[in-house]
């Protein structure tokens, strides 16, 4: 019986694999571009990273490569079987929980992508995933300035929201995210939208109306799922682009040093417990306190510019495995 299982389990993910090899050779022919083991991502030429293809500066190169953008979320020998031109890896993902890719395709891939700082420095590049989910991809600059102004603008009526806090997650691996929860919910209401802990009929669907519904309450707690250093997802920006308090564990504590301004967030501590309970109850015991915290930016001074900079760090990346 385990055998019949096995050999049946096997034959499924063969059938899957060249299926998905079939239809990404259709898009190769017709767009140059194909995802491998990728989430859900709808039609290709709506995507994040065609879309960056067709940059001011990357223009000139389109037709000259077929291109490959591969994840996690598939079988490794994928990436030996397709044939695009240039093989591109992403991991917004800490892969601690993917072992199969702990070095990001290794040979077999041109480009990796990803959160941490790689010692292959001329094949890697560290672009977080927030930047895919937050940032649209044929930003400028000035693009880059307005968003965050707008995010800054938001938080200033946060004394004005239904007191209470949100916890938006589809699961808990390691506790964090109960003890949090648990500490918050000794000063305030905390409200559970997402699969994680439910405590509303409401489901949302979609970025927007996340954005929307976290939006109404002073604080979001928005931990990673893993601590890792330079770990830093979707989950803190969304935070502050809805105006809120974050309360936020990951990335050793210092996420995005050169863009975010550590005053701006409530951190949690697991050696110090008692102190995040200590900040929530002050935050929320009055609207002047909510005020106060408001004085507080959540971007530092040169924030769009670092943030510009990945787009060009990219950019150039992209152009030197053209040459």
């Amino acid at each position: 019986m385990m055998i019949q299982k096995s050999i049946k389990r096997t034959l499924s993910h063969f059938q899957s694999d060249l299926r998905q090899l079939l239809r990404n050779r259709v898009f190769l022919k017709k767009t140059g571009f194909a995802y491998y083991n990728f989430w859900q991502n709808g039609e290709i030429k709506d995507t994040w990273f065609y879309r960056f293809l067709q940059r001011p500066a990357l223009q000139h190169l389109n037709n000259q490569k077929t291109i490959g953008v591969y994840s996690v979320f598939g079988r490794r020998r994928i990436i030996k079987l397709s044939h695009p031109g240039l093989k591109i890896f992403l991991s917004g993902e800490n892969l601690v929980n993917h072992p199969s890719y702990f070095d990001y395709g290794g040979k077999d891939i041109h480009l990796s992508l990803g959160f941490d700082h790689s010692s292959e420095a001329k094949r890697h590049l560290r672009f977080p995933l927030w930047l895919i989910d937050c940032f649209p991809p044929d930003a400028t600059l000035e693009t880059i300035k307005d968003l965050l102004y707008q995010w800054e603008q938001r938080r200033l009526n946060v004394k004005h929201r239904i007191p209470g806090a949100t916890l938006l997650a589809r699961h808990d691996t390691n506790g964090q995210r109960s003890i949090i929860g648990d500490i918050a919910s000794q000063h305030l209401s905390v409200i559970y939208p997402g699969p994680f802990r439910r405590n509303v009929a409401q489901e949302l669907k979609g970025y927007e109306e996340k954005l929307a519904y976290i939006g109404r309450y002073p604080f979001n707690i928005c931990p990673e799922n893993t601590n890792a250093e330079g770990y830093v997802t979707e989950k803190l920006f969304h935070a502050m682009m809805a105006g809120c308090i974050p309360v936020y564990w990951g990335a050793d504590n210092c996420p995005e040093p050169a863009i975010i301004n550590p005053k701006a967030i409530v951190f949690y501590d697991p050696l110090r417990p008692e102190k995040l309970s200590k900040e929530i109850q002050y935050l929320s015991q009055d609207e002047n306190t909510l005020a106060s915290w408001s004085d507080q930016p959540y971007f530092l001074q040169n924030a769009a510019s670092h943030i510009y900079d990945f787009y060009l760090q990219l950019e150039n990346k992209i152009k030197d495995l053209h040459k």
